[in-house]
Formats: structure tokens, C-alpha cells, sequence
């Protein structure tokens, strides 16, 4: 039997407060974060999503940047989708 390697969305916030953003993005994604550094960073990993969010409150509700996680790629790489976005 071969297994498929997973692809996930991923996608990058900003928040003005870290801890009020956990709250409500755990409630939403229905799980805790899968990973926590204290004042700075949350990440949901889900079998579809890789979702993270950075405290900065002078940016707070901006997209940071959005992509594509693939299992099978063993190094960083980019490109361009139809959109023109990296």
C-alpha cells in the first residue's frame, strides 16, 4: 500500500493580543493550538490546515501570507500561482 503525502493550506495572521486570538480561533478550529510560544506565536495544524497567528498589534488583522505545505518536499521552495502570488 503507498500513502499520499499531505498538502495543506496554510495561511499567517496577525492579532492584536495573542491570548484573546487563541481563544477564539481555538473555539472556532474546535482544537487547541498544537503549538504555543508565549506572547508571539500560535499554530492549529489540522489534516487540511496549517493555520498561525503572530502577535503585532500595529498590524493586527493583516494577512502575513498565505501557501501550500507539501509532505513530499523535502526543502523551502516558491512559486507563482495563476494569481501572480508567491
Amino acid at each position: 500500500m503507498t500513502t499520499t503525502a499531505m498538502k495543506r493550506f496554510h495561511i499567517a495572521l496577525a492579532v492584536a493580543s495573542l491570548d484573546e486570538s487563541i481563544g477564539d480561533y481555538s473555539s472556532r478550529l474546535g482544537q487547541p493550538p498544537t503549538a504555543v510560544v508565549p506572547g508571539k506565536y500560535a499554530m492549529w495544524r489540522t489534516d487540511l490546515l496549517n493555520f498561525s497567528i503572530n502577535q503585532m498589534p500595529e498590524k493586527a488583522g493583516m494577512l502575513r501570507h498565505v501557501g501550500f505545505e507539501d509532505d513530499d518536499v523535502t526543502a523551502y521552495s516558491s512559486s507563482k500561482d495563476v494569481n501572480g502570488l508567491d
